[in-house]
């Protein structure tokens, strides 16, 4: 049976936008989240809570004595809600970092400067599991006082906060809300320097650093074991290329899977343009490629209740958004659901996102005509199509993530087809355009030819 090229059809264009474009795909619903105002630096965080509810913290730009750190919640059905002050009256904010508690409710972390020397540093509030009303610290929760950034922060399993910052020469790492306690600085030596940290802890009770670095012969993407004891740091393999990588530009991609052990990063490789989606298994030699694009940026991670894992990108020679989810083994990746940007979209900056078992909540940072903002949209799974050709018959499989999807549609010409038990379903006769359907997944259209490909196409 001679194999079928099948070519995904660009549905989306994200990115700097170019003044035309041929974008094909009906748009996703997006909805703005956080004011008009931002800066291309600001990166939300989020938290779901188990009601459904997604809490979004996020930093609200207004002069000195203004800074605020906002909340807004978007329901479980995907609509978002009023926003409040979590925490406000600082001279200067950093980006928030938000994580559930062990007892159901959330708790934010962020570098706050008030102009009193003592009372600077890293900063925290809390919450009940509805965000309405937030309660800080009496004081800093760091034992620095010095004009922290980058705040990324986790939950060990003894229900601790744990929390990671930098600042110029220090990659600091504090357990605990206790200002008391000695900060660690995970960068010795005074090197310069460590940028967007984050933490995770798996259920195991494994926990990581993860961080970028610029360091002078030390350049890449690191992880450092914190617990149950502290290891030496890691060079996340493929990061660099030639000994030089891009900026991630955002906190480090690193996750936990929920209710299963397994630590995971998410990461772009390639240089002088990032060409690959990959996601390493903390522990094991090899990653697994995700895709395979021409200007991948702002890769991403989330981790789903049921074990899988989503990888979220840009390919900014399309521009496109991609969003793929793994097995449940995490052992192969599903095909990627490409979407849309927000109407008008001139530019993206962030792109960070939320899983249930059944999508993935995604939030993106984007310039639109006299705003620039973040905005929300929900992307279901990809599905992945196979098709050969033999006697005027196309033979379709369709799987997500390697597993038969029963009941798929497939628009083959004037006829739809229905998939088996086995993902596999027949059409008589040739179309060059398929598309593929199932309630719970992203539509999929490709293009068919009887090319045969060198290496099936990923993105």
């Amino acid at each position: 049976m001679r194999r079928l090229l099948v070519v995904p059809i660009a549905l989306a264009v994200i990115g700097v936008l170019p003044a035309t474009s041929g974008a094909a795909a009906a748009a996703p619903t997006w909805t703005v989240v956080t004011d008009s105002g931002g800066k291309n630096i600001d990166e939300v965080s989020l938290a779901r809570t188990s009601d459904g509810v997604l809490h979004v913290l996020w930093l609200k730009h207004g002069g000195i004595g203004h800074e605020e750190i906002r909340h807004t919640p978007i329901s479980a059905d995907g609509n978002v809600g009023e926003t409040n002050v979590a925490s406000g009256g600082w001279s200067a904010a950093g980006n928030p970092d938000v994580i559930p508690t062990s007892d159901g409710g959330l708790r934010v972390f962020f570098g706050g400067l008030t102009g009193v020397n003592q009372r600077d540093g890293a900063q925290s509030a809390s919450a009940g599991a509805d965000g309405a009303t937030w309660t800080p610290e009496p004081g800093r929760v760091s034992s620095t006082v010095s004009s922290i950034s980058d705040v990324g922060a986790a939950l060990r399993a003894d229900g601790t906060p744990v929390y990671s910052y930098t600042y110029s020469f220090v990659l600091g790492l504090h357990s605990g809300l206790d200002p008391g306690v000695t900060d660690t600085d995970l960068l010795p030596e005074n090197k310069c320097c460590a940028y967007h940290p984050d933490v995770a802890f798996s259920e195991s009770g494994e926990g990581y650093v993860g961080w970028y670095s610029n360091v002078d012969g030390e350049a890449g993407l690191y992880v450092q074991q914190i617990a149950p004891t502290q290891g030496e740091k890691q060079l996340v393999p493929q990061s660099v290329t030639n000994e030089k990588l891009l900026s991630i530009d955002q906190r480090m991609p690193i996750v936990a899977r929920k209710g299963e052990p397994g630590i995971f990063v998410a990461y772009c490789s390639g240089y002088p343009s990032c060409t690959s989606v990959l996601l390493w298994k903390l522990g094991t030699t090899t990653p697994v490629t995700v895709a395979n694009g021409r200007q991948i940026r702002f890769v991403n991670v989330a981790a789903a209740p049921d074990g899988r894992i989503w990888v979220m990108w840009a390919d900014m020679a399309g521009p496109q958004l991609y969003a793929a989810r793994s097995n449940a083994a995490v052992t192969r990746m599903g095909a990627p659901a490409v979407f849309d940007p927000a109407p008008g979209a001139t530019a993206i900056w962030r792109m960070v996102g939320d899983a249930t078992d059944e999508a993935l909540d995604v939030l993106a940072s984007m310039s639109t005509p006299g705003s620039l903002a973040t905005w929300h949209t929900r992307v279901l799974p990809g599905i992945s199509v196979s098709a050969g050709f033999a006697k005027k018959k196309v033979n379709f499989i369709i799987t997500d993530a390697g597993a038969p999807m029963k009941g798929a549609k497939i628009r083959f010409g004037k006829r739809t087809l229905t998939t088996d038990r086995r993902g596999r379903a027949t059409g008589v006769g040739m179309a060059t355009t398929v598309e593929v359907s199932k309630t719970g997944y992203t539509t999929q259209s490709v293009k068919l030819t009887k090319d045969e490909p060198s290496a099936p196409p990923t993105s």
